[in-house]
C-alpha cells in the first residue's frame, strides 16, 4: 500500500513498473500483429498459419504479465479479477505453444501434445470449479501451472533433440534459435517464480525468450507468404498452361475425328452394301467411343476451371428417361445382360433442371454397371421423394458384377483411378467417369452414395433436387416418349432449305467437305471459302443468310474475321448471322464466343442433326420472311414439280440448274436494267427469251409467263407494256436472286 500524493505515486509505481510494463505492451502489440497476419492469410489464401497459435500464447501471457504487475490498478482497479485473470492465463498459455509446436512438428509427437492439451485443460476446468465450489484456491495453482509449463518446455526440447538425430529438424531451423532461446528462458522464469527475493518476477525473463521466438517465427512466416505467392503464380501459370494444352489437344484431336464421324455418316447414308454398312457401324461405334473419352477430359477440365455451368431449364421426365433406358438395353443385350426396370408411374411428367447432366450421369452409372458386368442383371429404380419441401429425383443403379473391396471404396471417386488395374486392364475407360458424376451431382446440389460387397455387385443411389413444372403422373416412360414424339409435327429430317444461301469458311479442305456432304439432304445454296480473307471478299459481293466459320485459321482466324466483318459498313453481311464451328471444347469457350459476337457455337465433331437444328434455328424468320414476299407475289413462286419434270425427275441435276440460275442472274440483272434504260429493245427481248427458258426449267412457272409477255411486247415494240411492266418484273427477279 503507497500513502502519498497520488501523481507521486503513479510516478513511483510506473517507474517501478517500467521494464514490466514496456515488455508487456510490446508483447501485446507484437502477438495482436502476429494474430492479424494469420487472419489476413486464413482470408487471403484460405489457409491457416502457425504464427497465429504463437501469437494468441503470446497474447496470453502479455495480458497476464499487465493484469499481475502494479501498474494494472490504473486500468484494471479490483485486485481480485485481476488476480483471477493472471490466474487463469497462466493455466491457458502452454496449450497455443503446444499446437504451435504440434504444426510445426507436422503432427509427428501428436499424441504425446493432446495427452498434455488435456491435462492442461483439465487443470484450467477443474481449478475452477473447486474455485466455485470454495473447495480451492485459485493461487493455490500456480505452482502446478509452471509445472506445467516446465512439461511442456521439457517436451518440446526433448522432440526437437530427436527431430536433429533424425535430420527432421531442418523442417524448422530458422525456428531452433528461438525455440532454444524461448526454452532456456521458460526454465529460468520458473526458477525465478520460486526466489522470493528475485528482481525479475511477472514473466519479464520468458517474454524476452518469446519476443525471440516471434521474431523468428515472422520471419518465417513471411517467408511462408512469399512462398505461397509464388506458389500461387505457379500454379496459375500451370492451369493456363493447361489448359491451353487441352485446347490444342481438343483441337487437333477434334479436327480428324470431324472427319472420320462426318464422311463415315455419309456412308451410312447412302450406302446400299449390308457389309459395306456393318464396317461402317463398327466405325461409327469406335469413333463415339474416342469421342466419349476425349469429352470426359473435357469435363473434368471444366469443372477443375469452376466453369461447367448447371442448366436450369424444363424438360421432359418420360424422354430423358426412355432414351437413357434404350441406349442401356442395346449395351446390355449385347453382353447377354438382363436390363430390370422399375420406374415410379406417379413420377412428374415435367421438371426443371439440367436434363444433360442427369442424362450423363445415368449413362455414366448404367455404362459402368455394363462394363463390370460379366453376367446377370443390371436394375434401375427410378423414384421421387419429398425432402423438407424439395422434390428429388432418386436414381438408383444394381448390379451384379464383380464389386469393390471395402479398402478400395475411398478410390472410387478418384480422378484418373481404376480399381485393380491388372484385372480391368481390358475395359475400356479413362477412369474419370465416376469422378466427374459425383462432382455433376453436387453441383446440382444432390448426393451419391454406394454400397459393395466384392464379388457380388454393387449399388449406386444417386439424390438430386429438382423443380417441378408439371406434376401429372409421366405413366410408364417408354409410352410417354412415344406420345410425345407423336405430338411433334416437325422433324429434322425432312429440313429442307434450298431457298438459303450458306457461306462456309475453314481453312481444311477436309472439313468443307464434311460440312458439304452433311448439308447435301438440306438443298442449301452453298458457298465454300477457304480462310478468312476469302470469306470477306464474298462477303463484299454477296447476300448470304447464314455464315459457318472455323475459329483456328491461318490470319485473319475465325475471330478477327468476324469483327472485320462486323466493321465493314459497305457489306450486305454485316449484320448476317455467324455460327462457329470449331474443335475448342474446353471449358468457357461457348461463353467467349457469345461475348465475340457469335451467334452460336457448334462443336466438332459436327453431328449432322445438331448442325440442322441450328440451321432451322436461324432460318426461321428468314424462311417466313421468303415465304410472305413469295406469297405477295406470284413471280417469285416456284413449283419443285415442274422443274424436277424439266429435269428427269433427277434431283441432283434439278439442283445443278438452280445454281446456274442463281449465278447468272447478276449478269441478266445488269442487261435487263442497261437495255431498259437506253430503251434497248431488241437487245431486251434476247435476254427475257432466255429467262423464260430458264425460269420454266428451274419450276418458275409465272416468272416464265411474264417473260414471255415482255419478249412478245419487246418484239413489237409496245413501248405501252415494256415501260408499265419492265420494272416490277425487275424488281422480283432481282429479289428472287439476291434474297433467296
Amino acid at each position: 500500500m503507497y500513502i502519498g500524493d497520488k501523481f507521486d505515486i503513479a510516478r513511483e509505481m510506473v517507474r517501478e513498473c517500467t521494464l514490466v510494463l514496456l515488455v508487456s505492451l510490446y508483447m501485446l502489440i507484437l502477438s495482436t500483429i502476429a494474430i492479424l497476419i494469420g487472419c489476413i492469410l486464413r482470408v487471403g489464401y484460405n489457409t491457416s498459419v502457425d504464427i497465429t497459435y504463437l501469437g494468441l500464447g503470446t497474447l496470453a501471457l502479455s495480458i497476464a504479465m499487465l493484469s499481475e504487475s502494479r501498474i494494472r490498478q490504473f486500468f484494471l482497479p479490483n485486485a481480485s479479477v485481476a488476480s483471477h485473470v493472471g490466474f487463469l492465463l497462466t493455466m491457458l498459455v502452454p496449450y497455443p505453444f503446444i499446437v504451435y509446436m504440434n504444426r510445426i512438428q507436422k503432427n509427428r509427437y501428436k499424441k504425446i501434445y493432446e495427452i498434455l492439451s488435456w491435462i492442461i485443460i483439465g487443470n484450467f476446468a477443474l481449478s475452477n470449479l473447486l474455485e466455485m465450489l470454495d473447495l480451492w484456491n485459485l493461487e493455490d495453482s500456480v505452482t502446478i501451472s509452471y509445472v506445467l509449463i516446465v512439461v511442456m518446455v521439457l517436451l518440446m526440447g526433448i522432440t526437437i533433440i530427436w527431430d536433429m538425430i533424425k535430420g527432421r529438424a531442418r523442417e524448422y531451423g530458422e525456428l531452433l534459435v528461438g525455440f532454444i532461446a524461448m526454452i532456456v528462458v521458460a526454465l529460468w522464469e520458473t526458477y525465478l517464480n520460486f526466489v522470493p527475493q528475485s528482481s525479475l518476477h511477472g514473466g519479464i525473463a520468458l517474454s524476452f525468450g518469446l519476443i525471440i521466438l516471434l521474431f523468428v517465427a515472422g520471419f518465417k512466416a513471411a517467408r511462408d507468404i512469399l512462398s505461397m505467392e509464388n506458389e500461387k503464380k505457379v500454379a496459375i501459370l500451370a492451369s493456363e498452361t493447361k489448359a491451353q494444352f487441352i485446347a490444342n489437344m481438343s483441337h487437333e484431336i477434334r479436327t480428324p475425328i470431324n472427319t472420320i464421324i462426318g464422311m463415315n455418316e455419309m456412308i451410312l447414308r447412302e450406302n446400299q452394301n449390308e457389309e459395306v454398312a456393318e464396317y461402317a457401324e463398327n466405325v461409327q461405334n469406335a469413333s463415339k467411343l474416342l469421342l466419349g473419352l476425349i469429352n470426359d477430359i473435357l469435363d473434368f477440365s471444366k469443372i477443375e476451371a469452376g466453369k461447367m455451368d448447371i442448366l436450369n431449364e424444363k424438360y421432359h421426365l418420360s424422354g430423358m428417361l426412355s432414351d437413357v433406358i434404350k441406349g442401356t438395353r442395346m449395351k446390355a443385350d449385347m453382353k447377354g445382360l438382363v436390363l430390370q426396370v422399375q420406374v415410379d408411374e406417379k413420377l412428374p411428367s415435367v421438371l426443371r433442371g439440367d436434363e444433360i447432366r442427369i442424362r450423363q450421369i445415368l449413362n455414366n452409372l448404367l455404362s459402368n454397371a455394363v462394363k463390370y458386368t460379366k453376367e446377370g442383371t443390371i436394375s434401375l429404380t427410378v423414384q421421387g421423394v419429398y425432402e423438407q419441401e424439395q422434390f428429388c429425383l432418386q436414381m438408383q443403379v444394381e448390379d451384379t458384377g464383380m464389386g469393390i473391396k471395402t479398402q478400395d471404396l475411398h478410390k472410387l471417386f478418384t480422378s484418373f483411378q481404376r480399381l485393380e488395374e491388372k484385372k480391368n486392364r481390358f475395359i475400356e475407360g479413362t477412369g474419370l467417369g465416376l469422378n466427374i458424376t459425383k462432382q455433376l451431382v453436387e453441383l446440382m446440389g444432390g448426393s451419391i452414395a454406394v454400397n459393395s460387397e466384392y464379388g457380388k455387385g454393387s449399388c449406386f443411389l444417386v439424390t438430386i433436387p429438382q423443380r417441378v413444372e408439371d406434376a401429372t403422373p409421366m405413366g410408364n416412360p417408354e409410352e410417354a416418349r412415344r406420345r410425345e414424339l407423336a405430338g411433334k409435327t416437325e422433324k429434322a429430317e425432312c429440313f429442307r432449305a434450298p431457298w438459303a444461301k450458306l457461306l462456309v469458311v475453314d481453312d481444311n479442305n477436309m472439313n468443307l467437305a464434311v460440312v458439304k456432304a452433311l448439308l447435301k439432304r438440306t438443298e442449301v445454296q452453298l458457298t465454300l471459302a477457304h480462310g478468312g480473307g476469302e470469306c470477306l471478299e464474298l462477303c463484299k459481293k454477296e447476300k448470304f443468310d447464314l455464315i459457318l466459320m472455323d475459329h483456328m485459321m491461318p490470319a485473319p482466324d475465325g475471330i478477327e474475321t468476324l469483327h472485320l466483318l462486323r466493321e465493314d459498313e459497305s457489306s450486305p453481311n454485316q449484320d448476317t448471322a455467324v455460327i462457329v464451328l470449331t474443335a475448342n471444347a474446353i471449358a468457357g469457350a461457348a461463353e467467349r464466343y457469345m461475348a465475340e459476337g457469335f451467334g452460336d457455337y457448334l462443336s466438332k465433331p459436327i453431328v449432322a442433326e445438331e448442325l440442322e437444328d441450328m440451321l432451322r434455328r436461324f432460318l426461321k424468320s428468314k424462311k417466313q420472311e421468303q415465304e410472305m414476299i413469295t406469297k405477295d407475289n406470284p413471280l417469285l413462286q416456284v413449283d419443285k414439280t415442274v422443274g424436277l419434270e424439266y429435269c428427269g425427275n433427277d434431283e441432283e441435276i434439278y439442283r445443278d440448274v438452280l445454281e446456274e440460275f442463281y449465278a447468272q442472274g447478276e449478269e441478266y440483272l445488269e442487261k435487263l436494267h442497261r437495255y431498259y434504260e437506253v430503251k434497248d429493245w431488241p437487245n431486251y427481248r434476247i435476254i427475257v427469251h432466255a429467262l423464260k427458258n430458264n425460269a420454266m426449267t428451274i419450276g418458275a412457272v409465272a416468272m416464265s409467263a411474264k417473260a414471255k409477255e415482255l419478249e412478245m411486247a419487246s418484239a413489237a415494240a409496245d413501248e405501252a407494256i415494256l415501260l408499265a411492266e419492265c420494272e416490277g418484273f425487275y424488281r422480283a427477279y432481282e429479289t428472287f436472286i439476291k434474297e433467296r
